[in-house]
C-alpha cells in the first residue's frame, strides 16, 4: 500500500500527459476543451500528491511546465510564466531528468519574449546560448536559436538574426524536429520580408506549407501565422486576391480551434486591409472591429490595438465623424508615451 502511494503521483502524471497528448490531435472546439481540461486536472493532482522525498524524480517541475503550456494554448502568457515560474523552483538540479531543465529555461525565456519583457528574455536567452554545445534536448538547441533570432530580428540585427534561424534549422533537419523546422522556416521568412528579399520570404514560408501536413493539428498556431505572413507579404506586393486567399484560409482555421484568439485577430486584420484596398470601407470596418474585439482580450497587445485604432479611424473618414473620432482619440491615446503616468 505503502508503494502504491509513494507511485500515485507518477501514475497520474504520466496520464495528465497521455491527455495532453491527445488534444495534439483534436482541432474540434467543444474536444480540444474536454481534452486539455482532463490534463490539467491530472496535473494538478500528480503536484499534490508529489511527496518532497520524491523531488529527485523531478515530477512536479514538469507537471507545471504542462500547466504552462496548456495556458501558452490558450494565449494566456501571464498565467504560463507563472506556472513554468513554479516548475524552475521546484527543480531539484541534482535529481534525475537533468536535462528538462534548459527545456523549462527555454519556455521561460519564449514566454518573456511575447509578454514584451525583452531584457529578462535575452539574458536566459544568452545564458543557454554559451553553453548551446552542452544542452542535450535538440529540441531545445533548436529553440534557443529560434528565440535568439527573434530577438535579433526584433533589434533589426538581420544577419545575426539570419545566422542564428539557419543554426537552428540545421539542427532540425539532423534531428528531425519537424515543429521547430517550421517556426524557423517562419522565422527566416519574417526576417527576409523585414529586408524586403520578397523572394526569399516567399520560399520560405512555401517551405512552411510543404511541410504543414506532417504536423499535429495542436500545431494550429504556427501553421496560421505562416498562412497570415504569406497573406501580408501578398499584399505589400500588390497581389492582393492571393494575399485575401490565404488570410481567409487562416481564418477557417481559427473557426475550427478553441484558442486561436491572435491568429484570428491577425487574419481577420488581413482580411480588413484586403477591403479597404479594394475601396471597401464597411466591409474592411466588420473585420477590422471584429479583430480589435479580440486584441482587446489579448495581453501585451497595446501595439496591435494602436494600430487597428487608426485603420478604423481612417475607414471611418467619410462615413461616421463620430466614429471616426472615436477610433482617432483611442489611436492618440494608445500613442501617448506620458498616458502610463499618474497624474500629480
Amino acid at each position: 500500500a505503502r508503494l502504491c502511494t509513494n507511485w500515485l503521483p507518477f501514475y497520474v502524471f504520466f496520464t495528465c500527459q497521455t491527455h495532453h497528448n491527445q488534444g495534439e490531435g483534436i482541432d474540434i472546439v467543444q474536444k480540444t476543451k474536454e481534452i486539455r481540461s482532463k490534463a490539467k486536472k491530472c496535473v494538478e493532482e500528480s503536484i499534490m500528491l508529489a511527496k518532497e522525498e520524491f523531488s529527485y524524480l523531478n515530477i512536479k517541475p514538469l507537471a507545471y511546465n504542462i500547466k504552462a503550456n496548456i495556458e501558452f494554448g490558450k494565449r494566456k502568457m501571464i498565467k504560463a510564466l507563472e506556472y513554468i515560474d513554479y516548475g524552475l523552483a521546484s527543480y531539484n538540479e541534482e535529481g534525475e531528468r537533468e536535462d528538462r531543465y534548459d527545456m523549462l529555461k527555454a519556455n521561460k525565456a519564449d514566454y518573456l519574449q511575447r509578454l514584451a519583457r525583452f531584457n529578462e528574455a535575452n539574458e536566459i536567452i544568452n545564458e543557454l546560448l554559451e553553453r548551446v554545445d552542452e544542452i542535450p534536448l535538440k529540441m531545445v538547441v533548436a529553440h534557443v536559436y529560434e528565440l535568439k533570432a527573434k530577438s535579433e530580428l526584433r533589434t533589426q540585427n538581420y544577419e545575426s538574426a539570419v545566422i542564428n534561424a539557419e543554426k537552428g534549422l540545421r539542427v532540425t533537419l539532423q534531428h528531425d524536429i519537424m515543429h521547430r523546422y517550421f517556426e524557423l522556416r517562419s522565422v527566416l521568412g519574417n526576417i527576409y520580408l523585414k529586408i524586403e528579399k520578397h523572394d526569399f520570404a516567399e520560399k520560405s514560408y512555401m517551405s512552411c506549407l510543404a511541410v504543414e501536413h506532417q504536423l499535429a493539428p495542436d500545431q494550429f498556431g504556427p501553421m496560421v501565422e505562416v498562412y497570415c505572413s504569406l497573406g501580408r507579404l501578398l499584399l505589400d506586393t500588390n497581389r492582393i486576391e492571393e494575399g485575401r486567399f490565404y488570410f481567409e484560409q487562416a481564418v477557417c482555421k481559427c473557426k475550427n480551434n478553441a484558442y486561436a484568439y491572435e491568429q484570428y485577430a491577425v487574419a481577420l486584420e488581413g482580411i480588413g486591409d484586403y477591403f479597404y484596398m479594394k475601396d471597401k470601407p464597411q466591409e474592411s470596418i466588420s473585420n477590422l472591429e471584429q479583430a480589435l474585439k479580440i486584441y482587446e482580450k489579448l495581453e501585451s497587445k497595446k501595439s496591435e490595438i494602436k494600430g487597428v485604432s487608426l485603420k478604423l479611424a481612417i475607414s471611418y473618414t467619410n462615413i461616421d465623424k463620430k466614429m471616426e473620432m472615436y477610433y482617432m482619440r483611442m489611436y492618440k491615446d494608445l500613442a501617448n508615451p506620458y498616458n502610463h503616468l499618474s497624474s500629480h
